[in-house]
C-alpha cells in the first residue's frame, strides 16, 4: 500500500488547485488493529467498507485516494 500520492501539479500552478478526475476512480485501502494483531486490506469496495467500520473492538485506518469532495 502506497501510502502517499505523489502525483504534484505542473510547475507554475497556483497554490489551491484541483485537478480533474473522474469521481469514479478511487482506491480504498484499510488497515484494521487491535492490541493483539494487525491486518491490511487492499482494494475495498463501498459494500465492503461498510462491514469493515462495524466491526468492533478494533481500530480501522482508512486510507481513500483519488476521491474529490466538490460543492
Amino acid at each position: 500500500m502506497e501510502l502517499f500520492n505523489r502525483n504534484y501539479h505542473a510547475p507554475g500552478t497556483k497554490p489551491g488547485t484541483l485537478s480533474s478526475q473522474d469521481p469514479t476512480n478511487f482506491v480504498i485501502d484499510s488497515v484494521v488493529y487491535d492490541e493483539n494483531q494487525i491486518q491490511n486490506i487492499e482494494g475495498i469496495d463501498e459494500s465492503s467498507m461498510t462491514s469493515l467500520l462495524s466491526t468492533h473492538d478494533c481500530k480501522t485506518w482508512l486510507h481513500i485516494q483519488g476521491l474529490l469532495w466538490l460543492n
